[in-house]
């Protein structure tokens, strides 16, 4: 493989509605670092987000970074695939400190390993998750073929209205959700009356994301206020709980014997897996935007062996890699994907969502994008 050219941009987005997130100040837009990669002759496509509330950086210092990651990827010109420079990588991504935020980093990074396998897929006439399923390391974690559909779970920001033709009732109705994820902001009282307002409007299953925001005892609470009130198997998961300075001090086995507890924000690397399994949590978050393909093979490879649930997400980004890998995943959590680019941004990508499902089975390749 060899890599001839690495470009990057930097595009800025106006979100449709502010979203908020657990305990931080509304975002109104986003800014995408876009990749163009130039492998072998062809040119292959990468993009991730950059944010504050998600990455724990500024934008500026993960712009820096970017530059950066740029020059040395630049340096490695030759691979055997996309991991081998994903390989060559990782030891500086640890050991540079110009960015102390792992998550800042693997963001950072996303989108040069995405593009490079974009232009890897195409070259080859297949689906990346396809080229992955054929190494002996992973072929037991991809499909050869994507599943027919994926069904997508509709985010609920801190502010997103309920009513009205942009909220919440309107967009089920449209596009027949069947999962809302709800995103918390620490306040026993305030979360679960919103939780059952969307409940009771939409019959939808239920999904809390805290991003951080909550505590064990008010977590716990809303818990229990919530399996009192809905019926069995209606509340599905609790996403990182609890902020990442203390994610692996409360032992959540107690909470957890009733719901799946994820790991989003703490999920950052592979050793992070296995000490979130003795304290109780059941699951993972993975993103193309958390460090790319490369990046999330070995984090679910990893999932694998300690027996952990894998959940398929994204960042307000592009929505055909998560897609294509939620599709190709052989053990998605329920067959689900959540997907909050389309709702949030003023001109959303093309995506059909029927009965709360995307059919992916045209993404076959080459490459991410159909």
């Amino acid at each position: 493989m060899d890599i001839q050219a690495i470009e990057i941009s930097f595009t800025h987005h106006p979100l449709l509605e502010a979203f908020v997130i657990g305990k931080q100040p509304p975002i109104t837009e986003i800014t995408r670092l876009v990749v163009n990669a130039k492998v072998d002759g062809v040119v292959g496509f990468g993009q991730t987000t950059l944010a504050n509330v998600w990455a724990g950086a500024e934008l500026e210092d993960m712009q820096a970074y970017a530059i950066v990651l740029q020059q040395q990827v630049r340096t490695i010109m030759q691979a055997e695939t996309p991991l081998g420079v994903y390989e060559a990588v990782t030891p500086q991504l640890l050991a540079d400190s110009s960015l102390s935020n792992m998550v800042a980093k693997l963001i950072c990074y996303a989108p040069f390993d995405l593009a490079l396998w974009d232009a890897w897929g195409k070259k080859h006439g297949k689906h990346p998750c396809q080229m992955l399923a054929s190494d002996a390391r992973y072929a037991d974690l991809f499909l050869l073929r994507p599943r027919r559909q994926v069904y997508v779970e509709y985010t609920l920001g801190g502010v997103s209205p309920l009513l009205g033709k942009s909220g919440l009732i309107a967009t089920k109705l449209q596009n027949g959700y069947r999962i809302v994820k709800v995103k918390c902001v620490g306040n026993p009282e305030a979360d679960f009356n919103r939780v059952m307002a969307v409940y009771a409007a939409t019959n939808c299953q239920i999904w809390l994301d805290f991003n951080g925001a909550g505590n064990p005892e008010g977590v716990s609470q809303l818990c229990d206020a919530l399996r009192a009130c809905l019926r069995q198997g209606e509340l599905l998961a609790v996403e990182q709980p609890f902020s990442t300075s203390e994610i692996f001090d409360p032992d959540v086995h107690g909470m957890s014997q009733y719901v799946p507890f994820f790991l989003d924000e703490k999920a950052v690397l592979p050793a992070d897996i296995g000490q979130a399994k003795t304290r109780g949590y059941g699951g993972i978050v993975v993103k193309a935007d958390k460090g790319g393909l490369s990046h999330l093979a070995e984090m679910v490879r990893v999932a694998k062996e300690h027996g952990m649930l894998v959940s398929a997400q994204d960042l307000t980004s592009h929505p055909w890699a998560s897609l294509g890998i939620a599709a190709y995943l052989t053990d998605l959590h329920m067959g689900i994907v959540e997907m909050n680019q389309g709702q949030f941004l003023m001109t959303p990508e093309p995506v059909d969502i029927r009965n709360g499902a995307v059919d992916t089975s045209s993404l076959t390749g080459p490459g991410f994008y159909p």
